[in-house]
């Protein structure tokens, strides 16, 4: 009986091997395991393990190996999707033996992420057969120019406000004139043309960007100067994905800590005050995911917000908010909006 005890009491101070990964670039694809860290692991005979995940759901995911080392690919994606994952997250892993890591995540704040302690593996459903139409090739037409042109284009208002339409919520509080035209430098270079079929034609929805290329120096300088950040009011970080900026009707995430602490726990009309002092209404709905819904698209395609931009967002009223935006490239571009063809 004694020994029993003592057993049991050396089993609870075993201790488990770590790692930790910050999630930078493509890692959405697969993720490297240290090398140091292969000594707990037998690639000979463990080619699949188990990641759980913080709400206790697990998700099969296979080992690959390359000269470049041992990675977690297929399955690894459908953990990534599942869980939202972000750049710049911070994910513990703690190996428990045989096949089983238990995951923590944490977002930018160095809090863990309690919106995922709800979510759960999707179950597969069962395989039918499905007829697959073929779609023609479209034909791609080419504006043959001979040098790159610079074009002054004339856009009414109107045309800009109708590109993000939130009827009263998102629009800038400053008045303007809606016969008022504003004046946009194009540049124009070869334009490819899509010819499809009118029966047969794919639905493309969203906003392209044409900004420039971004160097990894760029993001870490425009990290490095959100994080130099400081005030006496409760703030929070956001790294902005392509899914905040680029979709037809993007919404954010507010970090769940923050929001729970400060914010109100019904749906509230909060106001953003952009670096130029503009106001904008956003819609915040609580719950387990803290969404920015209504107003946002409209003042992030007001703000010229683009992937990989950092806003602080700075409470210094019950719902008001200074919104500090952190650009990895300071020229802004506007983006081109995709339309149904």
């Amino acid at each position: 009986m004694v020994k029993q005890q003592q057993k049991n009491r050396a089993d609870v101070h075993v201790r488990k091997p770590h790692f930790f990964k910050v999630l930078l670039g493509d890692f959405s694809q697969r993720l490297k395991i240290p090398v140091r860290f292969m000594k707990h692991i037998s690639m000979k005979s463990l080619e699949k393990v188990v990641l759980r995940g913080p709400s206790g759901s697990r998700w099969p995911v296979k080992l690959s190996r390359t000269g470049k080392g041992t990675f977690l690919s297929d399955g690894w994606m459908n953990f990534v999707k599942t869980h939202a994952l972000r750049e710049y997250e911070f994910l513990v892993f703690r190996y428990n033996g045989r096949t089983l890591f238990d995951v923590l995540v944490f977002d930018i704040t160095a809090c863990e992420r309690e919106d995922l302690f709800n979510i759960r593996r999707r179950k597969r459903l069962r395989k039918h057969k499905l007829e697959v139409l073929s779609l023609p090739q479209p034909e791609v037409i080419k504006t043959e120019l001979k040098e790159t042109q610079i074009q002054d284009v004339v856009y009414p208002v109107t045309m800009i406000k109708d590109a993000c339409p939130d009827s009263v919520q998102g629009e800038s509080l400053v008045n303007s004139e809606t016969d008022k035209h504003v004046e946009i430098k194009v540049e124009v270079t070869e334009i490819p043309i899509v010819a499809a079929s009118p029966k047969k034609c794919l639905k493309t929805q969203g906003y392209l960007s044409r900004r420039r290329p971004v160097s990894d120096e760029e993001r870490s300088k425009a990290w490095e100067a959100a994080n130099s950040f400081m005030s006496n009011f409760p703030y929070t970080v956001v790294c902005l994905s392509a899914l905040h900026v680029y979709k037809a009707s993007p919404t954010l995430t507010l970090p769940t800590p923050f929001s729970r602490e400060h914010l109100p726990r019904r749906r509230t009309n909060l106001v953003f005050r952009d670096p130029n002092g503009q106001a904008w209404v956003i819609m915040f709905i609580p719950g387990m995911r803290n969404w920015l819904s209504g107003g946002w698209p409209a003042f992030a395609r007001g703000n010229n917000l683009e992937e990989g931009d950092i806003c602080v967002f700075e409470l210094v009223g019950p719902i008001e908010f200074h919104v500090h935006i952190f650009r990895v490239v300071d020229e802004t571009v506007p983006m081109i909006k995709l339309s149904s063809i």
